[in-house]
């Protein structure tokens, strides 16, 4: 599961923004609904060096508002209100572009109208439930990536494939496609940083150590548990995640079970997570593994250019890792041959 969190907006009425292209002036215009009054509607730069830096912001009056920013055609903002009810990105476009409420994206030029199809196509796919329309809509997000690639827009689709991919080995390859406008981008570029280390700890190189804390709040290290003669699978995962969760309950429960005599071993990793959450989480599932909690918050995922959880590695008797984003059937399917050897062996 992503970080990312996916709003509707509920009291915006109207939003348009007008990018003149001569001037390359931007120009927002709206009418937001009275229980808005009093709001901060900021605007961030997603191309400046710190983008969590507001480039300005407006106090919204709960009626008609309009604001005038200068910037370069093609660059991505964002747009977000005081309570994220307007929580929105947009490419600079000549033209009127209004947010569509249904699902909080802009619409009235090419690029910005594709980003809105899908986040449309999000939006039905929460309301239906299921993960079903999950790998639909990654397609359709890699596409417009791919479309975009060459220009800062492109970021719109990356981020959409951030948002629908668990697997960091196919986001690293979408960024090897990237142009250099985009490459240019800080956001950007810490995602390359992040994925350098993500082909440094690939299969066939050995583990990256780091340390956290025990359930009891002891000093431990990666390095306590693998590398030591056997196989160790590694559960990167969150207390608030669905899918981390699911993965224990389904997986990984029944394999300790049943290999944990056989000399496999498992570990868990939080991050991302609080240290309350995720020892109400462990009680709740009725984990019986060691837990490593990441008291540095990104240390781990960053170690192993994770971009989202559940991350399930395998790392053999030596330290090498064996495998990583290993999922469902895959988990038991890698496991099972092992332990039939050694018990032929036998």
């Amino acid at each position: 599961m992503k970080r990312t969190k996916i709003f509707t907006v509920i009291a915006l009425t109207a939003l348009t923004f007008l990018a003149i292209g001569c001037k390359k002036e931007s120009k927002i215009t709206g009418i937001v609904s009275p229980d808005m009054k009093g709001e901060m509607l900021r605007i961030y730069d997603l191309d400046q060096e710190d983008s969590t830096i507001a480039l300005d912001s407006i106090t919204l009056d709960g009626s008609n508002f309009e604001y005038v920013f200068k910037g370069e055609m093609g660059k991505v903002y964002r747009l977000i209100s005081t309570n994220e009810s307007i929580n929105a990105m947009v490419v600079a476009e000549a033209g009127t572009l209004t947010l569509d409420t249904t699902c909080n994206a802009f619409r009235g030029t090419p690029i910005n109208d594709e980003n809105a199809d899908i986040y449309k196509k999000i939006q039905e796919g929460i309301a239906q439930g299921g993960d079903n329309w999950i790998q639909e809509v990654y397609t359709l997000s890699e596409q417009f990536y791919l479309k975009y690639a060459d220009v800062k827009a492109g970021f719109l689709g990356y981020y959409l494939c951030k948002m629908t991919c668990e697997e960091s080995s196919k986001l690293s390859d979408l960024l090897d496609k990237a142009g250099e406008a985009l490459k240019a981008m800080p956001l950007i570029k810490a995602d390359i940083a992040l994925f350098a280390n993500l082909k440094e700890t690939m299969p066939g190189n050995q583990f990256r150590d780091f340390s956290g804390e025990d359930m009891e709040g002891n000093k431990v290290s990666l390095s306590d548990y693998v590398g030591k003669g056997q196989y160790v699978l590694v559960d990167f995962w969150a207390s608030w995640c669905g899918p981390c969760r699911k993965a224990i309950k389904n997986e990984l429960l029944a394999i300790y079970e049943k290999y944990r005599n056989k000399g496999l071993g498992i570990i868990g990793v939080a991050v991302w997570d609080g240290k309350e959450d995720h020892l109400k989480a462990v009680e709740e599932l009725g984990i019986a593994w060691p837990q490593i909690f990441d008291t540095e918050g990104n240390t781990a995922t960053e170690l192993y250019g994770i971009t989202g959880i559940p991350q399930i590695m395998l790392i053999g008797p030596d330290g090498k890792i064996v495998a990583r984003d290993l999922h469902g059937d895959a988990i038991e399917e890698i496991i099972a041959p092992l332990y039939e050897t050694t018990s032929n062996a036998k």
